[in-house]
């Protein structure tokens, strides 16, 4: 792994070693590894295929995978561990309660991201989550998704990467 701490392979974070010592460079060109890189994050999903993928995706990028739940019963049990950020989906296990859910994660602290194949469920949002990814998406969108809602988590509002469609009611968005 990373001798800076980030949990990955010297060639899936970019490591390079040289004469000047060790870094990591991110591939968003960024040296050093920001906050975002020690995020705890829930996979709420109750397709084991896509939560397998979504997992390997999430660890392949230096995040922390607490949990995945299938159903809103086992998320509000994995929120226990404190979550920086949940990735919801809105049909899960026992029927469409992903914007339930969704809204009780944020309640206790954890920045909300929607990845759904249905975002139009959503309708214009719900209060207090970050915001919406249609399914499927690819690592780099994920990683930014990731990382938008880490900063929203902690104060810092900037521009939401181009494939994350943000509430209108969340604050800062």
């Amino acid at each position: 792994s990373c001798p800076n701490g980030c949990r990955k392979s010297h060639s899936s974070c970019g490591n390079q070693i040289g004469a000047f010592g060790v870094f990591c460079q991110l591939q968003r060109g960024i040296f050093g590894h920001s906050q975002a890189m020690n995020a705890h994050i829930l996979i709420v999903e109750d397709e084991f295929l896509v939560a397998a993928n979504l997992e390997a995706m999430i660890e392949d990028l230096g995040y922390a995978v607490i949990g995945v739940a299938p159903d809103a019963a086992t998320a509000l049990t994995l929120a226990d561990a404190g979550p920086d950020v949940a990735l919801v989906d809105v049909n899960l296990a026992d029927g469409p309660s992903g914007a339930q859910v969704g809204a009780m994660l944020s309640r206790l602290g954890t920045a909300v991201v929607y990845l759904t194949a249905n975002p139009a469920m959503l309708g214009d949002g719900v209060p207090g989550t970050v915001g919406v990814i249609a399914k499927p998406c690819d690592g780099q969108t994920l990683e930014a998704a990731i990382a938008y809602a880490v900063d929203h988590r902690n104060g810092l509002r900037r521009k939401p990467p181009a494939k994350l469609t943000t509430f209108a009611n969340t604050p800062g968005a």
